[in-house]
């Protein structure tokens, strides 16, 4: 198995997307291929589903998440990071739609912001790709809001209904690096005050303890 796949999970059964290392015959080495694996935890075994019909790229630094079928039609959708075959490291924001239920692949509106080593997560329906790594900009804050097609849940505030031909994607506002930085700061004192707070207390209390032997000593009342 290749380091660049992304997995979820789908009606209690694991779904892996990405480069998967295979063996090629007749000559015995080692190569990648674009791969769709379904694990079944009920019966312990192993199925394949259809591969992204463009595979003309590596699926390399993806991230997935699942909408439930509460509000949005339940289908696994899957951020990638694609590198072209020659191996250059141009980076694509692709977004893909895998349905579980027809084994198939559509293609959606891209990330607004190219970057790799994120991570995605799903709340009520609305999924969220946060984080990672820009190229000229290095690590970044940002947080991308996804809203999929056939969401008929409440939409979060300052987000507008996709349309039947179209899905919405839109920036929210980071937390401040002022305030996150203050925050760490202020972790870091309470740890020093409590540290320095318990070897105090227990200084204090062997001060104590031999203190009082000290005057049992000097009273007699211990040999």
């Amino acid at each position: 198995m290749g380091g660049y796949f992304a997995s979820t999970v789908v009606d209690n059964k694991i779904i892996v997307i990405g480069d998967i290392k295979v063996d090629v015959e007749p000559f015995s080495f080692l190569t990648f291929q674009t791969k769709v694996l379904i694990y079944d935890p009920e019966t312990d075994g192993w199925s394949e589903g259809k591969t992204r019909p463009e595979n003309t790229a590596f699926i390399n630094f993806v991230s997935a998440g699942t909408t439930t079928g509460i509000y949005a039609p339940k289908k696994v959708y899957v951020f990638g990071l694609e590198f072209s075959t020659d191996y250059s490291s141009t980076i694509q924001p692709s977004t893909w739609i895998y349905d579980p239920v027809t084994d198939s692949w559509s293609s959606a509106k891209s990330m607004s912001t190219s970057r790799t080593g994120f991570g995605a997560s799903v709340v009520d329906d609305v999924l969220y790709i946060i984080g990672g790594l820009i190229d000229s900009e290095g690590r970044s804050s940002i947080n991308e809001q996804y809203i999929p097609l056939g969401y008929h849940g409440t939409l979060p505030s300052g987000t507008s209904p996709p349309s039947a031909s179209t899905v919405t994607s839109s920036h929210i506002p980071s937390e401040p690096e002022s305030s996150k930085s203050f925050l760490t700061e202020l972790v870091v004192v309470a740890i020093i005050f409590l540290t320095v707070g318990i070897i105090v207390i227990v200084a204090l209390f062997y001060t104590s303890r031999k203190n009082r032997l000290l005057r049992e000593i000097a009273k007699g009342d211990v040999t």
